[in-house]
């Protein structure tokens, strides 16, 4: 991240950097489901550690239709999902590019 131009120039302790000669603050959003504990334990897990870092991590919980909604609409910094399927899925229905368009995309 240093070598990107990412510091901490206030002292702080949130990396920043000038972008389009504006002082940003290096943080994200990461979504998560609202009615899930096991992920919203995860999602304070993940903002500790990258807290860590000095990079903040604005949890912000959502229902699954909301969180799909994002997806769907590609609005969105991270999303905190699980996959579930068959035991041997295809991998090309995540990772080629023709699965990155229409209603049933692949985000990963």
């Amino acid at each position: 991240l240093k070598e990107e131009g990412w510091t901490d120039s206030d002292k702080d302790h949130v990396l920043d950097k000038a972008i389009d000669g504006k002082r940003v603050e290096f943080r994200f959003t990461l979504k998560v489901q609202s009615n899930h504990a096991a992920r919203k334990k995860v999602a304070a897990q993940i903002k500790e550690n990258f807290r860590a870092a000095g990079i903040v991590v604005d949890v912000q919980e959502v229902e699954w239709d909301g969180i799909a909604a994002a997806l769907e609409r590609k609005d969105f910094d991270a999303a905190l999902l699980a996959w579930t399927g068959e035991t041997l899925p295809h991998p090309s229905r995540l990772w080629h590019s023709a699965a990155s368009e229409g209603p049933t995309a692949a985000f990963a």
